[in-house]
């Protein structure tokens, strides 16, 4: 009974849009440039009360820090539950968006991914003013 919203900004890797098999013409990132406003990008379900803000992998000018602002600026109090699918630890724009958020979860590749990395990924999201940390394993590719 929530309001949800996925937001995609793995800025090297956008893939939200290809696992759920969706065909879409714009991204969150193209209406903020555009001047429109979200909803003309996002995709809602409204059985599953979801909305997707998807990014598209193009060939663009990259995503500045501002645009992340205004990302968030603009979902702020539209929704229960943000959740943002991001990028590796050391992207300049999880920083970014941590510095936004009150709770992470950090998702393991538990093939690959140490406990002492988890532990400094956790240390520099808490530097950031992350309260709440979780840990998923993930034991697929």
């Amino acid at each position: 009974g929530i309001r949800v919203a996925l937001v995609d900004v793995d800025l090297d890797s956008p893939s939200q849009a290809d696992q759920l098999r969706l065909e879409i013409e714009t991204d969150w990132v193209s209406a903020i440039r555009q001047g429109e406003r979200l909803e003309n990008a996002a995709i809602t379900s409204l059985e599953d009360n979801v909305t997707l803000l998807p990014l598209i992998s193009e060939d663009r000018l990259p995503v500045s820090s501002m645009e992340i602002d205004r990302l968030i600026e603009s979902l702020d109090g539209c929704f229960d539950l943000l959740m943002f699918d991001g990028t590796v630890m050391n992207s300049w724009s999880t920083g970014r968006i941590a510095a936004w958020v009150d709770s992470s979860l950090i998702v393991r590749d538990a093939r690959s991914t140490s406990k002492s990395e988890v532990a400094f990924a956790a240390e520099k999201l808490r530097s950031r003013g992350v309260k709440g940390i979780g840990v998923i394993d993930n034991f697929c590719s």
